[in-house]
């Protein structure tokens, strides 16, 4: 699965119209992307006159390592992304002195 970030899209976007903005960051033909999921979309309202969408999705394509290597890639706006699920390590015996803690709050 790939990471497609900095998608600046208008108000009046349709999911199709997002789909292939993704696939020409990508380099591939719309076609081409199996899954298009909104991973995060924000407001990018700094200038009045261009009020936007920045938007991040997760991308499924046939052969992502092809499309990573590919020239028509954009290299600063697409990542891979692992999605297999984070372990919390444990210890083996307790430790020998308490943890510190630091910024807690109040």
């Amino acid at each position: 699965m790939l990471r497609v970030t900095g998608i600046a899209m208008p108000l009046s976007y349709k999911p199709e119209d997002l789909r292939r903005r993704a696939a020409s960051l990508l380099g591939v033909p719309p076609r081409a992307v199996l899954t298009c999921t909104l991973a995060k979309r924000s407001i990018d309202a700094r200038k009045k006159d261009n009020v936007h969408f920045e938007i991040t999705v997760d991308v499924t394509v046939e052969e992502e390592e092809t499309v990573l290597r590919s020239a028509r890639c954009r290299r600063d706006k697409v990542s891979p992304i692992d999605r297999s699920p984070y372990v919390i390590p444990s210890l083996s015996t307790p430790p020998s002195q308490p943890p510190v803690v630091v910024g807690s709050g109040p």
